[in-house]
């Protein structure tokens, strides 16, 4: 992976991580290390569902983004409304329930009472 193909967010948490660090140096492993920890990371956000994939991709784009759905979305490949509600549920602490009975069709019993 080369410089010019690292994300955006992730170049800034390197930056972030650089300042006052000697021991990280530009230019050695750290393109190989992005490429193989945005594939660590996409793979675990696929493991979890609702709730808890929610929190999981607002931790991540707070701390790797600086609280940005849209480079969590061109960084990780998430959708940022995902991201921007699981951001919203962190910081209200809530958990936001779907309600799937207002989905789809309703029953042929509650269309047609009569």
């Amino acid at each position: 992976m080369r410089w010019s193909t690292v994300p955006v967010c992730l170049t800034l948490a390197y930056r972030r991580l650089c300042d006052g660090n000697s021991m990280v140096q530009e230019g050695t492993m750290w393109p190989q290390l992005v490429g193989q920890s945005v594939e660590f990371i996409r793979g675990l956000a696929r493991k979890l569902t609702g709730t808890a994939r929610r929190t999981f991709q607002a931790e991540v784009a707070r701390e790797v983004c600086q609280g940005s759905p849209r480079l969590a979305e061109s960084t990780f490949g998430w959708g940022r409304e995902a991201v921007r509600k699981g951001l919203a549920e962190a910081e209200h602490d809530v958990t936001i329930v779907p309600n799937f009975d207002l989905r789809g069709r309703k029953r042929s019993e509650v269309q047609c009472a009569d």
